[in-house]
This record gives C-alpha cells, structure tokens and sequence, in this order.
C-alpha cells in the first residue's frame, strides 16, 4: 500500500509545481487524496480499536481485505491525475511559437478571407420534430445573440434516447440567420472531437503551417479564431461524457453561444447553471406526438384509446415512439391492430426497427455509453434491480442499514459513498 503511495505522491507534487492548476487537474488531484485521505482515517481508527493486532487475526484479516480495492483506486486516480498533466503539457506545448503566429495570422488577415459564414451541423432540419416548442424557445431566449451580454451556455441533459440531439439540431438549423458561425462537434470521444474540428478548420479557411501541423495545432487555431475574430458563433458538443474534453476548445470571446448536451448532471453543471433536464412525454402530449409522426388519425373512440396506451406502454420515450411510429407506417397497422401485438412482442418489434434518420442508435443499442461506463458495483446494482421489478422500486429495499447483508460483494449498499 505505501509503496503504491510512495510512487504517486511525489510525481503529484512536481505536478503541482511545474503545471498550471486547471480545474480538471485540481478535480482528479482532490480524488486521489480523497481516496487516500479515507484510507488513512480508516487505518487510524482500526489501530486505535484494536491495540494489540498480532492477537487478533480475523480483525487485521478484514481490515486488510480492503487493500486491494483501495490500491485499485489509487491506480485510477493516478492515471487521470497523469492523463490530466500530459494534457495540460501538451497544450502548454501548442500555445507557444505557433499559436503566437496563428494568433498574429488571425489578427492581420481579413474577415473576408474567411468562408464566412460558415456552418457544419450533421443533418438539416428535421421536419418530423414534434412535441418540444417550449424547450425549443426557452434555447431561444437564452442562446441567441445579444450586444455585450457575455458568453451564453446551456446544457441540455438526460436519458439516451430522449431528444437531446434533435432538440440542438433544431436550434441549430433553425438559428443559420443569427450566427457567422455554427459549429457541431461529436464530444463522446478524442477522435471524433479533433476530427471535427480539423474539419471545420478546413472548412472556414484557416491556414495550415504546414504539411506537419498536427491535429492538436488545429484546435488550438480554431480556439484562437474565435476569441479574436469578432463573429457571433455557435458551439455545439453533442454528447459530452467527460467534461474536460471541453476545455481544448472552450472560448473566451463573448460574441458566442454554446450548446453541452450530454446524459449526466454532473457534466451538465460544470460550464453553466442553466441545465435544461429533458424528459420523456406525459401521456397526453406523448399521444400527440406519435399521431404527428405516423401521420395516423385514430379512426374510432377505441382506436384512439388504443394509441394513448401505446403512448402510456412506451414511457413517452421518444426513441420508443419513433420507432414504433415507423413500424405503423411500414406495416399499415392501425393502432387498434398493433396494441395487441406490441403487448405480446415488443422485443421483437424493436429488433426489427432500423435505425430512424439523423440518430446513430435504435432503442437495442441507446443504452452501450450507458453500460460501458458503469463501475463493476453500478453492474451489480443494475443487475438486482432488474432481478427485482421494472417499475418502482422502494430505495430503503437496498439501503436498509438493519439488512442482514452477509455476501462481501454487496457491501457497497451500505456504503454512503459509494
């Protein structure tokens, strides 16, 4: 355990020396000492209850027992923490000699050198988007541009599958008249967020240094670019699942506006405070938004009541609905006609559903990101629940400090931290 510590802590000191303290570095270093701070207290304790350990074996057994997952932890931290400053040095790197003459470059050139304006959103405008007016204005009265009224964030969060993306689009689509510049940038992953921005890069015109110039020097160009060039711009990082990728590009300028949608609080609030948590449909609503999509007038009082239940069995889940709305079409069912057959075979249904126009995931495949991130405890406790119920299911059932919880691998449920 202390050998573990021993390798860490003193890289972590010249970290703290040599590299600016950015936020995600100061985040990833509070998590390691956190972790080992915990350790610590719990270590003191330990020794402090039990005086004479080389009497007691089965307590020394049990507090040991523990090492293995702490010294897992500490391992991980330290990867972020080393992650972290690789980043920070990189960056540190790229805003020398070349990003001292790319800003010198912007500052000279003209903006009419400029493809201006310049826009690179994925999909045009969806004109099967229903059901999202409020949302939509409430973007509109906090993202478009103002004289002197600073730089304007909103993050859009929520489950997979809810209308995140198309809720962006629409704005984005909707908003060309107002901005010099949009830029969507795909935020789940390093490559496909430089991808994107050399693209753009090309795209608006900004010259290369030359054939060498790394995809890094991009970014930090197209950064440059946006805080002195003086054009109102829009920012789009759609489905961002570790905020600090946002600080390669996040911009000074206020002439801007930025759109985060992603699936977690936690990343929605670390940029803005104006979080817009998006929710599947109430029964209602819902009911009218699968009539939009089919097309379908309800051809009697019971077909009618029948797609209200439809509305009711798919949650309100957009992706649901879409899919569902597209089976209709394809297969001519009334909703009277599919009612039955969903309640009997909705797997099936969804299985065959193909993937709906401008989403790269069907209702099978919406929840990967979701599954891939979960601790090996997250697993276990999803695992139970759906060995449990669907529907509701009581949290004092899992949390009751009174439970006799004998299995080790489940001690995590007591535990307020984790």
């Amino acid at each position: 355990m202390f050998e573990e510590l021993n390798r860490a802590l003193p890289r972590f000191r010249k970290y703290e020396q040599e590299l600016p303290i950015t936020r995600a570095l100061e985040e990833a270093l509070v998590a390691t000492y956190t972790e080992i701070i915990v350790f610590c207290a719990h270590s003191i304790a330990f020794f402090r209850n039990n005086p004479n350990i080389s009497h007691s074996r089965s307590a020394w057994s049990r507090f040991s027992g523990d090492f293995p997952k702490v010294i897992a932890n500490i391992r991980h931290y330290s990867r972020v923490v080393d992650e972290t400053a690789d980043m920070i040095r990189l960056t540190r790197e790229t805003n020398s000699a070349d990003t001292i003459d790319a800003i010198s470059f912007l500052q000279d050139s003209k903006a009419d050198e400029m493809n201006l304006p310049c826009y690179m959103i994925p999909y045009g405008l969806n004109n099967r988007f229903f059901g999202r007016s409020i949302e939509n204005e409430a973007l509109k009265s906090q993202l478009d541009p103002e004289e002197n009224k600073g730089l304007k964030v909103v993050a859009i969060y929520g489950t997979g599958g809810v209308g995140k993306t198309q809720l962006a689009l629409h704005y984005a689509n909707t908003s060309m008249n107002l901005f010099d510049v949009i830029l969507w940038i795909p935020s789940e992953t390093q490559i496909k967020f430089t991808q994107a921005l050399t693209k753009f890069a090309s795209k608006l015109g900004i010259p290369r240094a030359d054939e060498a110039e790394d995809e890094y020097q991009s970014i930090q160009k197209v950064r440059d670019w946006l805080n002195v060039s003086g054009k109102t711009f829009l920012l789009v990082f759609d489905n961002v699942t570790d905020h600090r990728i946002l600080e390669q590009l996040w911009p000074a300028s206020t002439k801007g506006s930025v759109v985060i949608t992603c699936r977690s609080l936690s990343v929605a609030t670390k940029y803005t405070a104006e979080a817009m948590h998006l929710e599947c449909f109430g029964t209602d609503p819902g009911t009218q938004v699968l009539l939009s999509l089919t097309g379908l007038k309800p051809t009697s009082e019971d077909d009618a009541a029948a797609a209200k239940e439809l509305c009711d069995l798919l949650g309100g889940f957009p992706l649901a609905m879409v899919q569902i709305g597209e089976f209709i079409n394809e297969r001519g069912y009334s909703y009277k006609e599919l009612l039955p057959l969903y309640k009997r075979s909705a797997a099936k249904i969804f299985a065959r559903s193909t993937v709906p126009l401008q989403y790269e995931h069907t209702l099978n495949t919406v929840w990967d990101i979701s599954f891939q991130s979960l601790t090996t405890e997250g697993r276990m406790l999803l695992n139970i629940l759906a060995f449990f119920d669907p529907d509701a299911i009581p949290e004092w059932l899992l949390s009751n400090p009174r439970a006799d919880i004998t299995e080790p691998s489940l001690k995590f449920l007591l535990d307020d931290f984790e």
